[in-house]
């Protein structure tokens, strides 16, 4: 399920880039979906339930670490243990 915008993701980074963001890997909320479904949950995510996913993942990640898959299914995890 990947959503068309109407922007380049490269133009979209350079211009992140050239403000001082640290954008070389930029993860997308598809990213989250796809990794639920690798999961083969039970029930698919809600579009509210993506978003804290994403949510708890710019909030909690581990600098150390960054944003991996592992991660993305930790807090995927967390998520749907709250709810």
């Amino acid at each position: 399920m990947s959503t068309n915008y109407n922007f380049d993701k490269d133009q979209a980074r350079a211009t992140l880039k050239k403000a001082g963001y640290l954008v070389d890997v930029l993860w997308h909320k598809d990213d989250i979906r796809q990794q639920a479904n690798n999961l083969e949950l039970p029930v698919e995510l809600t579009d509210d339930q993506v978003d804290d996913v994403a949510d708890h993942l710019m909030e909690n990640f581990d600098a150390n670490y960054g944003i991996d898959w592992t991660a993305i299914e930790l807090a995927i995890q967390h998520i749907l243990d709250d709810n």
